[in-house]
């Protein structure tokens, strides 16, 4: 029998929700391709037509809610918002726009210790803080309970949270999950970015 194409039209069966993908973006040219901060890209499958809707009317609603939606945004960390708030301020102390002001990378000077020393003892004079390796949370994502987390291996994740039509926000940088996270210097604490799955209990592990 002959194919028929319906435009805008997911199959009804077909699972709905969210595609999420994480990794680094933005890195100088002089850091390593992981000092870059996570960038997470979401497509989003709208849910399925109600089907009590008829003639003209489900058509309209079908165009406006079969959507599938694209976003690509970068996860709101501490170090971000630190970065943000000297170049601001650097802007109205001698009227440079500031772009340059950011966290030294790490990752890209490993294994040689030395830079990545230099790059830490920078970054807190520079940013006036303790927790001197910067929260990039582009590793991995995971879900705790109701979170969404964004990870890193040296850092504290942070929760983001999506809507329908693809926006993400973060909803808490350097996110210590109760208390599950203590706080520690250098890297305000870790929480591993590659955790497993207990066979036998089917907890998560990181």
């Amino acid at each position: 029998s002959a194919t028929q194409q319906q435009q805008q039209c997911l199959p009804q069966d077909l699972p709905r929700g969210a595609l999420l993908r994480i990794g680094p973006n933005g890195a100088s040219a002089d850091e390593g391709f992981l000092d870059g901060d996570g960038m997470v890209h979401c497509i989003t499958l709208p849910p399925p037509l109600p089907n009590d809707d008829g003639g003209d009317q489900r058509q309209q609603h079908q165009q406006q809610q079969q959507q599938i939606m694209y976003s690509s945004t970068y996860v709101e960390t501490k170090g971000r918002k630190l970065e943000r708030a000297r170049r601001i301020k650097t802007a109205s102390t001698d009227g440079a726009g500031g772009n340059d002001v950011r966290f030294s990378g790490t990752l890209g000077a490993a294994p040689d210790g030395l830079p990545m020393l230099a790059s830490l003892v920078r970054n807190g004079i520079t940013f006036g803080t303790v927790e001197v390796q910067k929260d990039t949370c582009n590793t991995a994502l995971a879900v705790s309970g109701s979170r969404v987390l964004a990870l890193m291996e040296q850092s504290p994740p942070s929760e983001i949270a999506f809507a329908r039509d693809g926006r993400m926000t973060t909803v808490e940088s350097m996110c210590r999950l109760d208390g599950a996270v203590p706080f520690a210097p250098i890297n305000g604490g870790s929480f591993g970015a590659h955790g497993r799955i207990d066979p036998r209990t089917g907890e998560r592990v990181h």
